[in-house]
């Protein structure tokens, strides 16, 4: 892995060595700018996949009886793929341009996280990607072999999201405690 030269950050306190997002990338080799560029439009069409497959899963809902059980489950699984997809190329392109890409609805272009920080936040997207697609195959083969209905879903979304939240929470109490003593 190439590193990566050392510039002014996103939070430089001097105004005048203050970099923006863009900025930062063209401050890149070239390699890691085509490869961005190349990222970026993956996240673009992972993210026009997931709504394409959120509006059918939509659509599967609401026609349960016509379309049938199965196929709601199925619907609502590759949403959750198709978002584990964005995740991991968001992940991918945050560890390739060593910086987190700023939120779009961020008013400052300013506030973008780089190093050991922007590194963690990219391993953990494609961390989270991996373990929703784990969960992901598990269920869509239950659910090809029959043994899985949407009640069944339902408590596996739902003890998922707790687990994560239980993690959070223990994470967060323990980072507490290390801090403390």
């Amino acid at each position: 892995m190439e590193t990566i030269p050392p510039i002014a950050s996103s939070d430089d306190p001097n105004p005048e060595r203050r970099l923006s997002f863009d900025q930062h990338v063209q401050g890149l080799p070239a390699s890691r700018q085509t490869a961005h560029r190349w990222v970026v439009w993956l996240l673009a069409v992972a993210i026009v996949l997931t709504v394409g497959v959120f509006i059918y899963a939509i659509y599967a809902s609401v026609n349960w009886r016509s379309v049938g059980e199965a196929a709601v489950v199925l619907a609502w699984l590759y949403f959750f793929l198709a978002g584990a997809l964005a995740a991991l190329v968001m992940g991918l392109d945050t560890l390739i341009v060593g910086a987190t890409v700023p939120p779009p609805f961020e008013r400052s272009k300013y506030s973008f996280t780089t190093g050991r920080e922007a590194v963690r936040q990219g391993r953990g997207l494609i961390g989270y990607a991996a373990v929703v697609t784990l969960l992901v195959v598990v269920g869509a083969a239950a659910v090809r072999a029959g043994r899985f209905g949407l009640e069944d879903w339902v408590r596996l979304v739902v003890g998922f999201w707790v687990a994560v939240g239980l993690v959070a929470a223990a994470r967060a109490i323990l980072r507490g405690i290390l801090r403390l003593s």
